[in-house]
This record gives C-alpha cells, structure tokens and sequence, in this order.
C-alpha cells in the first residue's frame, strides 16, 4: 500500500504503463529540453532543412547579410527569400495574395499591373508607408490626419501612379487606422530595389478601384443642423409638440404658441377640421335679414320660412311675447 493509500481501506494502484514522465523542475537548467515538432501539414519555410539549419546557425553567429533595421530579409546566397533571377520561392507563396486581390493587380492579360494612368491617381495621399515585409510582399501604412478612410480592396499606388498593392486589412479606430498592403513579389522587390518604395513614402489611390469607409465631407452633408428627433431625419413640424428638458423652455413654447394668431391647439395632433364659412355668412346674413323685419314692431316671433335658411323646429315653433303669431 503506497502512501497516498495509507489511510484507506482498499488499495489505489496507477497504471502507468507506456507513459513517459518528462522530468519538470523549477529550473531551466536541468530540466529536460523541448522538443520541437514540426505539424504535418505546415509546409517548410525552406527548400530543404539543411537550408533552415544554416541559415539559424548564421543568425546565431550574426549574419551580415540581413539587413539591420530589421524590415527587409534577404539572402542570396542561400535562396531565402528571392532567388537572383527574382524567382518566387517558397516564402513567397506561403504569403501570396489570394484570388481577388491577384486580380487586382494583374491587367487583362493576366500580367502584373506595374503603372496606371495619372487620371486615376488621387490628388491626395491617403497612407504613409511605416513599414515593409519583404517575407510576405507587405506594406504596412498610417492613415494621414484628415483623408479618406480607405477600404479592403482599395488599390493604392505611388504618386507618380506606380501600383503599390491592395488593402487587405484595416487595423484600428477610424481616425487613426492602419493598412495592410499586399502586393505582388516581383513588383514589390523591384519598387523596394528601385528605391521608391521606402518608409515614410506617401501612397495615393486608385480612382477606379476605391472603396471609402468614412468621408468627412460626406458626414457634414448628412449632419445639416437636425437633431435627428422626427421621422426620416428631419425637423419637427409647426404641429408637432418637441420634447422638452426644461421646464421653462417648455413654458415659452406654449406661450408662443397662444400668441401666435395663426398657431394650432397644443393639444390638437389630429387634422383639422374643413369649415365651409360660405355657410355661415349666408346664415348670419339671414339672421340680420329677419331682424331688420321686426325692428319697427319689435316683433321677437320666430323667423319666417327662408329656404337658405335651416331653421330648428324649437325655433319655429316659438311664439313671440304678444301672442303674435
């Protein structure tokens, strides 16, 4: 009976057969080392392993072959990156664009878009290049203060309209986002080796393939000074009864509205009623008809018989105070 058993009644026994216990300490000295295993279907970075093996040993050993600031990897001598005919290697296709963006950047022949018309070039630059990834034919650029919010699928170019790559990310708040830009390996390599796509470069975009996120003029056009507080946007209208923070506020209104000689019932949200006042001023004209009859005998008795004039039976059947009838 083990230890852990000591003070039960019946024997716990552990089967550990064909498992293999990997000695653990606190220590990073005599613990035993990781292994590392490689995934059977991620694909090798390299030709070959021995490639990988070497080119780690020179890391190690501080190869002056890679650049120092750290953005663009290359190494010829091995094949690494880019081969010297400026073949695509295996890095290359790891990180290659997909179908939608491929076809954004290549012409109708199927070959890589170099350079479109300088009709189609933004006047305004949209992105400042930050950083380049020559593994993976990126750019990564900075939203500029005040421009266009560019979209995924937005082609970017420089300002003289030589096509940069497409937007396949956008990171960040609105106001101050950043872009990831794929782009073709061998346009990339030969504008990074020409010298004009460098950090800090402005990028434009391609009037044709744009996709905007957010247009400051186009929010103030929609922002035309409502309060959004009726139906389909727009301002309350003269019946409509807003509603009020402030009491006082709300006292003004009504006295406004009682002043107002052509101002409707605060409580009056319904149509208003069609008076026909034609009717009216020929009964009233009937009434002082038949009181300009009576004056001379002061005859009070009900009105006569008039056919524009509807008459009330109570009325007609009243009799005036001196039995006349």
């Amino acid at each position: 009976m083990d230890a852990s058993s000591a003070g039960s009644s019946c024997e716990l026994a552990e089967d550990v057969r064909g498992v293999r216990r990997q000695r653990v300490s606190l220590s990073s000295v005599d613990s035993e080392p990781i292994i590392r295993r490689h995934r059977p279907d991620a694909s090798p970075r390299y030709d070959d392993a021995a490639a990988a093996d070497d080119d780690d040993a020179d890391d190690d050993a501080g190869d002056d072959d890679r650049n120092t600031n750290g953005i663009r990897e290359r190494d010829e001598g091995k094949g690494s990156d880019v081969l010297s005919e400026g073949q695509v290697t295996a890095a290359h296709s790891e990180g290659s664009p997909s179908a939608l963006v491929q076809a954004a950047l290549r012409d109708a022949n199927g070959e890589p878009l170099l350079q479109i018309p300088m009709e189609r070039v933004s006047e305004a630059t949209v992105a400042s290049v930050t950083g380049l990834i020559a593994r993976s034919s990126t750019v990564v650029a900075d939203n500029v203060s005040g421009a266009f919010v560019m979209d995924a699928g937005t082609r970017l170019c420089l300002g003289d309209g030589f096509v940069v790559g497409v937007i396949t990310t956008v990171m960040g708040p609105v106001s101050c986002c950043a872009y990831a830009i794929v782009c073709l390996p061998a346009v990339f390599d030969a504008l990074c080796d020409g010298g004009k796509l460098t950090v800090g470069v402005g990028l434009c975009y391609d009037l044709g393939e744009q996709s905007v996120i957010y247009d400051p003029v186009s929010q103030c056009d929609m922002r035309r000074g409502t309060d959004a507080s009726y139906i389909n946007d727009e301002e309350l209208p003269p019946h409509a009864r807003p509603d009020f923070s402030d009491d006082e506020a709300e006292r003004q209104w009504k006295m406004s509205r009682r002043m107002s000689a052509d101002g409707e019932p605060i409580s009056s949200d319904d149509d208003p009623v069609d008076v026909d006042w034609e009717k009216i001023d020929v009964l009233e004209a009937c009434l002082r008809d038949e009181r300009r009859e009576g004056a001379p005998g002061m005859d009070t008795a009900a009105p006569r018989h008039n056919p524009r004039l509807v008459v009330p039976p109570w009325v007609a059947t009243t009799r005036a105070p001196n039995g006349a009838p």
